[in-house]
Formats: C-alpha cells, structure tokens, sequence
C-alpha cells in the first residue's frame, strides 16, 4: 500500500514534527502531538503506531546515556 501525501500536509507535518521535538525535550510527551499530525494527515493508524516506537524507542536510551555515565564516576 502506498501512502502520497500532498503538499499542504508535508508541511503540515514538518511544523507538528518541529513543535514537537521542542514540546518533547522540556517536558516529554511530543509524541502526543506527532501521533495527532500523523491521524490529521490520514495516515493509517498502524504506520503511525509504528512510526512512534521506532522514534520514543532511541530518545529513550538517549535520555539513559547521561546517567549511566554519571553513575559510573560517583
């Protein structure tokens, strides 16, 4: 199945993706928003569902490495 979308809801997209990141790294839970964007858009729900947890699962261990390292020089 092959998914096109329009121009208008790349963009759209793009600017949810972006507001996002920001939202995501002060407080957590841009994935809320993207999840949103991608339904506006008219993707079908289980690339979306998939497309979250391919991108919370690396910003997970990333939020790990810091203090994995800070443990080991106390």
């Amino acid at each position: 199945m092959s998914i096109e979308l329009f121009s208008i809801q790349t963009l759209f997209c793009c600017i949810a993706y972006f507001f996002a990141g920001i939202v995501d790294s002060i407080t957590g839970g841009g994935g809320i928003i993207t999840l949103a964007a991608m339904l506006t858009a008219g993707i079908p729900v289980h690339y979306i569902i998939g497309t979250n947890q391919c991108a919370a699962w690396p910003q997970g261990a990333g939020g790990c490495a810091p203090d994995s390292r800070s443990s080991r020089q106390e």
